[in-house]
This record gives C-alpha cells, structure tokens and sequence, in this order.
C-alpha cells in the first residue's frame, strides 16, 4: 500500500479531507488543550486532549467557510509510534526541513510535570510540521491517525456570547399556532359572539 494517498477519494474522515487540500487553501494548527491521568486496571496513562484548528486561506473558501475545530485524544506511545513512522518517510523522499526530535520513552516517571510538558510541546511540534507540509499531509498514516478525530460543536452562549436560556415547563405542542388556518386545525372551535339577532330584548 502506498504511504501517500494519491487522491482525495481515500480520505474518510472530515478532517483527513480537509487536510488532503492544500495548506494555501487550508492552514490547520495543533495545540494541547488539556492533559489527564487515565486509570485502569494495569495502572495508568497520561491523554493528550489536542485540538486542530482548520482556517479557511484562499480567498474563495474564506468567503463560504468558517473556521472549523477538531479534537483528539492521544496517548505519548500512539505519538511516538506516528512519529516515528512519519519522520522515516520524510527522510525516504528527501523533504525539506529538519524533522522534530521526539523524546524517549520513560518506563519510570512518565507523569512528573516535566516529562509531561516536554512531550505536550512535543506532539504539536510534530503535527504542525506534518501539517505544513504539503506532502506530509496527505500520509496514510496521518489520515489513519486523525479518523478518531471529532469535530468540536458550539453552544449558543459560544456562537452568540449570550447567555441562552430555555423554558422547559410548558411544552410547545401545546401553545396555540395563532398562524394555523382553520383547514391546519380542524377539531378547534372558536367560541362564537351571539349575533345582532341572538340577543334577547330586554324588557
């Protein structure tokens, strides 16, 4: 199997499409947002959350699109291993640029604070290089990596910067559509006025 996709049609994931453009069209960007200890029954690991920032570049993407966000979350060994795998193919096809150093693995204190933030800055050293390679971003491996990846939706508070609240007492199957025509509601009656000829006389 090729380590390039030769086309867009492989890609199958959201993001994996929006990375097989050019970085002209599309600039993404990758930073650790968050970082957390994940216990198990084995022990426990450290997840990288990263979140990838698309900017629409090109003058008639800007114009339709907006920004878009994805997240993932990662393990150190899952970016060693990617990596590993990427700067091999970077030194295969003589591509410009030194590739990011990564750093070992530790089989002991692997969650000091140091450690950690070494390899937070490391992992988006190595995903914003592959990002702003044009080459790069179309690796199988990289495609594989990022299907996990899950774009980021928005609150109204978010969108708007409005706190948005809603009424949940009253349901709106039972508010009266004061726009329905009587055709739209056949079982309502209207209470009729008593006409001129309704009203008794009064003595």
């Amino acid at each position: 199997m090729s380590s390039l996709y030769p086309d867009e049609s492989y890609c199958t994931s959201e993001l994996g499409r929006i990375l097989y453009q050019l970085k002209t069209d599309w600039s993404c960007n990758a930073s650790v947002t968050s970082i957390s200890e994940e216990k198990h029954l084995a022990g426990s690991h450290t997840v990288y959350t990263v979140e990838i920032e698309c900017t629409p570049v090109a003058n008639h993407l800007a114009n339709e699109f907006s920004h878009r966000i994805f997240i993932l979350n990662t393990r150190f060994k899952e970016m060693a291993k990617l990596h590993s795998a990427i700067s091999k193919l970077h030194k295969q096809l003589y591509l410009r640029g030194t590739f990011p150093v990564f750093p070992p693995a530790k089989l002991i204190g692997s969650s000091d604070p140091s450690v950690v933030q070494e390899r937070r800055h490391a992992i988006e050293a190595c995903l914003n290089f592959v990002f702003d390679s044009e080459v790069l971003r179309k690796s199988r491996l990289l495609h594989e990596f990022v299907e996990k990846a899950k774009e980021k939706t928005y609150t109204a508070h978010e969108l708007t910067g409005h706190e948005v609240f809603y009424d949940n007492s009253t349901s709106i199957l039972d508010q009266p559509n004061g726009n329905s025509s009587d055709s739209d509601s056949p079982n309502r009656v209207n209470p009729l006025e008593p006409t001129h000829e309704q009203v008794s006389p009064t003595c």
